[in-house]
């Protein structure tokens, strides 16, 4: 039997489909946000750690982020994680459930990759445009090799999907699920705002690498919120975010309360530098009191952690045996875990000494971590928050996270020298990654009150985190006042 040629249906031409998918889109409640990235991204891409160059900006990658800014910030009023799951399966969707919101971006402009040191910038409108130098603690993981992108533009786009609620609809909790488009805005605008101004795109966006610019979302000061902070307070009561306070922890981490911002704006990269040199000084403290006459050959630091590591190691050189200030010989701690792991300690010495397998040496190099974990991010974010495509203002941000409960080293090995090693040297090292694996690291050792003199926290203070903030040091970047270029509106 054949069909009736007449009667064939054929098939519909490209034209026409995609004038279908057009017309149904418009059918479909949207959001558009015009996006600048305004510092170097570095990664990004399929590959972790690199950029694509031919999809630089990926939808699945953004979708994350605002997974990760939602549960930060509207997610913080759940008490449990099962709730939590429970919203943002109604939202996002998950293997059983399609996402109510639907991510798109569309890229203006596709600029060439530069080096991970620099970048070309213009500082208070100059011309030509002068090479600046990155801050090298946040981009010290990138080279030439694997270069970041720069002042990309895109469009991104959010379609809300209207679904009709069956009578029958209801969560594990007995709640009815989301009924209209209004409702899921007022569910990820809070995530974008949070995502544009504190986070990013790439590797390394909590020190500032990927930052973005929009204007519906940027920074300003008004009559009733004279500065920035007071803007940051006025977004969390808009928004009705039930932010925990400092002494409240959820078992994901949440946006704080606790923010910090300059009020005066200049260029990015000088904003981002300053707030990068702030935050990486803190972290070091160097010891500059010395027991002899003259500087040691190499810093020591005034954090527990090394002498931590010789202690129980028994490993040290000559000069270090004795802890310095020497009353933290008290003290086994490791309080730089709460800013972010894993911690890789390297010890600088002489050559002749890095080739002894022996206690009469600084320790091997050491990698410090969570039990039976990889990595915990940083719960701080420091950074420039844009006030344009070209302006900003340092900002730290902190995020509330889970106690640290312990931890565990491991002793890094130089795969080079593996194989010039004698039995009496393997049985060394063996020794002593034996004594680290047997030397538990727990919740006491992490937040630990730390009363020798020099020490880097106040007395009364266990927690890192709160040190940094209340540091003389960010109280002074605070108030540094940088006049901003008079032709600058």
């Amino acid at each position: 039997m054949f069909m009736d040629p007449k009667k064939e249906i054929k098939p519909p031409t490209l034209d026409l489909v995609i004038k279908d998918i057009q017309e149904s889109r418009k059918k479909v409640p949207e959001d558009r946000f015009n996006i600048t990235i305004v510092t170097p991204m570095f990664g990004g891409g399929s590959k972790p750690g690199f950029t694509d160059s031919a999809f630089p900006i990926r939808s699945a990658s953004i979708r994350g982020h605002l997974r990760f800014w939602w549960r930060a910030t509207r997610g913080a009023a759940f008490e449990s994680v099962t709730e939590l799951r429970q919203r943002e399966v109604e939202i996002f969707g998950d293997s059983h459930s399609p996402s109510r919101v639907k991510i798109s971006v569309h890229i203006f402009n596709k600029t060439e990759p530069e080096k991970g040191k620099e970048h070309s910038a213009s500082i208070n409108n100059e011309t030509p445009k002068r090479t600046v130098r990155l801050p090298r603690y946040a981009v010290f993981p990138f080279d030439k090799n694997n270069p970041g992108s720069n002042m990309q533009q895109f469009e991104l786009t959010i379609r809300y999907t209207p679904r009709l609620p069956k009578q029958a609809d209801t969560l594990e909790n007995g709640s009815k699920p989301f009924l209209n488009v209004e409702q899921l805005r007022k569910e990820i605008t809070p995530a974008l705002w949070a995502w544009i101004n504190f986070g990013g795109l790439g590797s390394r966006t909590r020190r500032g690498c990927g930052s973005l610019y929009c204007k519906d979302f940027a920074p300003e000061r008004t009559s009733t919120h004279p500065k920035y902070e007071d803007w940051f307070h006025g977004k969390v009561a808009d928004y009705e975010l039930e932010l925990d306070t400092q002494l409240e922890k959820k078992e994901w981490p949440t946006l704080s309360r606790s923010v910090i911002i300059q009020e005066y704006e200049r260029d990015m990269i000088s904003a981002w530098n300053d707030v990068i040199k702030l935050y990486h000084n803190f972290r070091s403290q160097p010891n500059n009191t010395y027991i002899y006459s003259k500087p040691p050959k190499y810093e020591r630091s005034l954090w527990p952690e090394a002498d931590s590591l010789r202690r129980v190691t028994g490993m040290s050189e000559e000069d270090h045996k004795k802890p310095s200030p020497f009353k933290k010989q008290e003290f086994f701690s490791f309080p730089r875990a709460q800013l972010g792991l894993p911690i890789i300690f390297q010890f600088k010495q002489d050559e002749y000494l890095k080739k002894r397998y022996s206690n009469f040496r600084e320790p091997y190099n050491m990698q410090l971590a969570p039990k039976d974990k990889s990595r915990l991010a940083s719960p701080l974010i420091t950074k420039a928050l844009a006030r344009s495509d070209k302006r900003g203002v340092g900002i730290i941000v902190k995020l509330n996270q889970p106690r640290l409960s312990e931890l565990e080293l491991k002793v890094i090995e130089n795969k080079e020298d593996k194989r010039k090693r004698s039995p009496r040297d393997f049985a060394h090292i063996e020794s002593i990654e034996e004594l680290v694996a047997h030397k538990p690291i727990r919740e006491k050792d992490i937040y630990k009150e730390l009363s020798y003199p020099g020490s880097p926290m106040k007395q009364g203070q266990k927690s890192a985190i709160q040190a940094f903030l209340e540091s003389e040091e960010v109280k002074e970047w605070k108030r540094t006042s940088y006049r901003p270029n008079p032709k600058q509106k």
